[in-house]
């Protein structure tokens, strides 16, 4: 499993990773701008992220504006491929796609 944890405090930030780190593999970002970053960069890498943990309220941008931001990418890139199916969960849960390119 592929983590992304957006944490600006140190102390929180650690103990999410330490955590995590028996579930997958972990990225960390300090702020929402990283956080969008690291997520645009893994779509471009065809590896993207099972599961994100984002802080509400960090620097830059907080963690609500980054789950609007990455839900747009998201509907975004649906747009252009063939859908075959989309499970849209509650917001607090994350698009689980299976899709292939037209």
């Amino acid at each position: 499993m592929k983590i992304l944890i957006a944490e600006d405090d140190r102390i929180s930030r650690n103990f999410l990773q330490k955590f995590m780190q028996t579930y997958g593999e972990v990225d960390v970002a300090v702020d929402g701008m990283e956080a969008v970053d690291l997520y645009m960069d893994s779509i471009k890498n065809n590896s993207p992220y099972d599961l994100l943990c984002l802080d509400i309220m960090m620097p830059k941008v907080d963690g609500l504006k980054v789950l609007k931001v990455i839900r747009q990418l998201v509907w975004a890139m649906l747009t252009r491929l063939s859908v075959r199916a989309v499970m849209l969960m509650p917001p607090s849960l994350w698009i689980r796609t299976r899709w292939r390119m037209s």
